[in-house]
């Protein structure tokens, strides 16, 4: 008999998870809590078809980004289990010798400590581009020293386990990880027709309203396709296998799970944890016992994800939705399950934090938008003549005066380009642009300056573009290329180019 008061609680939170969607907007979560090694809760919220008003099932299948990467890091264990000379210590460059440095070792990338910078234009680079680019890619700090979240270590990953299997990394890990845990709705490769049960992707302008995305799956064949490529359904994630020995540190993150200790702080890779202060964060479970969880959470186009998992009680909670949210919905909807799922006292405000959440991310962008303003209004003046900048910096369309950057040369990476003051260019977009786009948030103004530099008055020779304060303080340098003066290239050795 299931306890009447626990039910009660998870009954009770379905107000809050509603209202927790209708503010963040996104149309569908789907619910799933194990708990003691029983299934004894499902719950579907909204719509997974917005146009057609269908609702979620247990079998509707989501993005899950990041999710992922736990797949794959078992992926790479099941190798090691049969490959006796090799362990997580073993230099990545005795798998792949094209690799360098020597001193990446595997266990070091899957715990996100490689520290080499997250890169630019991630889903533009081909996959026959990864290894170049991780190996030139700038640390920011020694090895080991410092752990920063990014994909680029489980590309790596996947680069191995297709260099030990032969074969595609995707085929591995089905064979050795899904399969046996009978996962049959979580795949790299869906086949999606009109009637498959599917949550169709969005996106969440200004006022929560829903942008629909195309049914396209980005990661599938990218560069980043081991880092969160996976799509899956609420009901699987309740086929486990025990872990044996759980790690009791305070909080660490390596595999694919970030483990740490309650009562605390959770949720520090998503969105939500970018917009408050630290003391800001709900701490989850204060005032009770103490208890392991590990969690992950996923971001992909047009869907965010979380799970966590409890050792100790053998429980486990997952959460699916089907937007680019105005905040991370399915962080502040896990808390919540959580909450109730143990009993936890209720001392945050979800919905406040909902609400808040999304005024600050909308509040951050305008307040970069509001800044190049006032940087063009305390620096009159004409722009630089734009022929300078034929390096397809080009002109836009139907608008004689005007430029336009293209990332790659592509066509669907076009982004205009106005002048800011002096020799510096911006390219930053209002909220539901970006949204429409299906653009990650990103409210920091350096990484929308383009800063050119000049030889001999007119001529623009190499610019420098995404100043972050702390991963590339002077920018990522391009230069123009000789043999093609349309083209500035970055000096990765790699297709990095800015055609403009």
């Amino acid at each position: 008999m299931r306890p009447l008061p626990l039910m009660e609680r998870l009954d009770k939170a379905t107000t809050i998870i509603a209202q927790i969607c209708n503010i963040s907007g996104s149309p569908s979560a789907s619910v799933g809590i194990l708990h003691h090694d029983e299934m004894i809760w499902d719950h579907g919220f909204g719509y997974r078809d917005v146009a057609a008003q269908k609702r979620p099932t247990p079998d509707t299948m989501y993005g899950i980004g990041s999710l992922t990467k736990g797949l794959v890091a078992a992926g790479l264990g099941q190798l090691f289990d049969r490959e006796a000379a090799l362990s997580w210590l073993s230099p990545v460059q005795d798998i792949i010798p094209s690799f360098k440095p020597k001193s990446q070792q595997l266990d070091g990338l899957l715990a996100d400590m490689s520290v080499a910078s997250q890169g630019d234009m991630e889903f533009l680079l081909a996959p026959k581009d990864m290894i170049p680019t991780i190996a030139n890619l700038d640390s920011v700090a020694p090895f080991r020293r410092q752990w920063m979240y990014n994909n680029w270590g489980y590309s790596m990953a996947g680069a191995v386990i297709e260099e030990l299997s032969k074969r595609p990394f995707y085929d591995h890990v089905k064979d050795v990880v899904l399969d046996p845990l009978n996962l049959s709705s979580t795949t790299t490769r869906p086949v999606v027709g009109e009637d498959s049960d599917f949550a169709e992707a969005y996106t969440a302008l200004h006022d929560a309203s829903f942008h629909p995305l195309p049914r396209v799956f980005p990661f599938k064949g990218s560069v980043f396709e081991a880092a969160g490529a996976v799509l899956k359904a609420e009901r699987d994630p309740h086929n486990q296998i025990p872990l044996d020995n759980p790690s009791r540190d305070c909080r660490f993150y390596g595999m694919g799970w970030i483990g740490t200790q309650l009562p605390g702080v959770v949720g520090l890779q998503g969105d939500n944890a970018d917009l408050f202060d630290w003391d800001e964060l709900p701490i989850l479970g204060q005032d009770s016992q103490p208890m392991m969880t590990y969690y992950h959470q996923g971001a992909g186009l047009g869907y965010y994800s979380a799970i966590f998992t409890f050792p100790e009680t053998r429980s486990a909670i997952a959460v699916l939705t089907n937007s680019i949210p105005l905040n991370d919905a399915a962080d502040w909807i896990v808390q919540v399950l959580v909450s109730a799922l143990f009993g936890f006292p209720e001392r945050a405000d979800y919905v406040h934090l909902a609400q808040e959440s999304r005024r600050r991310k909308l509040a951050n962008v305008a307040a970069m938008k509001d800044e190049f303003d006032r940087i063009r209004e305390d620096h009159p003046g004409s722009s630089m003549p734009y022929k300078v900048f034929f390096i397809k910096v080009r002109e836009q369309g139907q608008c004689s005066n005007c430029l336009e950057i293209s990332f790659q040369g592509m066509d669907t990476q076009v982004y205009k380009l106005r002048h800011l003051t002096t020799d510096v260019f911006e390219w930053a977009m209002e909220y539901d642009e970006s949204a429409r786009r299906a653009r990650f948030t990103i409210w920091d103004p350096k990484y929308f300056e383009i800063d050119f530099q000049f030889e001999g008055g007119d001529k623009a020779v190499s610019l420098r573009w995404a100043k972050w304060t702390d991963l590339s303080p002077e920018g990522i340098p391009m230069n123009r290329q000789v043999e093609d003066v349309t083209k500035f290239t970055s000096d990765t050795g790699t297709n990095n180019d800015l055609e403009l």
